[in-house]
């Protein structure tokens, strides 16, 4: 198997275990972030769009909106307000609304 292959897989799993796992222990959530992004790094692989939208890339904080983070939506774009550590992420979704005109 491709060693990039195997990589976005762990980190996908990685991920997925950090967002199950986050209401029993925070700091292994964290961890595991922690290591998908390491993982990330080291093999040169990139964290899909999906994934990487759901934590904080400061804190290795998982996004769950209202208990982690705050949502707003203004000119086109998405903020997500980590409430651990106060960074806000700013995601565009312009892109999506277009996609979604031309389908209709």
């Amino acid at each position: 198997m491709d060693v990039k292959k195997l990589a976005l897989s762990r980190i996908e799993t990685l991920i997925r275990n950090a967002i199950d796992i986050f209401k029993e222990d925070q700091s292994l959530s964290r961890r595991y972030i922690t290591l998908a992004r390491k993982i990330s790094t080291r093999t040169r692989t990139r964290i899909p769009i999906e994934l990487k939208r759901l934590f904080c890339k400061k804190c290795n904080t998982v996004f769950i909106p209202t208990n982690t983070c705050r949502v707003r939506t203004t000119n086109g774009k998405v903020s997500y307000s980590c409430l651990q550590c106060g960074k806000v992420t700013r995601f565009s979704f312009v892109k999506e609304q277009k996609n979604k005109r031309k389908r209709i």
